[in-house]
């Protein structure tokens, strides 16, 4: 990610990330059960709304682009 020049994504200190991810574990964990060869259709909205959650509080990148880095 650090080739893509300036305005490209960058990668927070390991420790910013991993701190990161730790406080994400609860919702993580809550999904934990979940299977996406099973999803049901009634059970993805929520699923989806949750990953969106987790993914826009991850510290993956010190950019905007968070789909990038998770």
């Amino acid at each position: 990610m650090h080739r893509m020049g300036k305005k490209g994504a960058k990668m927070p200190d390991f420790k910013t990330f991993a701190d990161s991810i730790a406080d994400l574990a609860p919702g993580i964990e809550e999904l934990s059960h979940y299977r996406i060869t099973t999803l049901s259709s009634e059970d993805m909205p929520y699923i989806v709304n949750k990953l969106w959650s987790l993914i826009a509080r991850l510290e993956g990148s010190t950019t905007r682009s968070k789909l990038v880095a998770n």
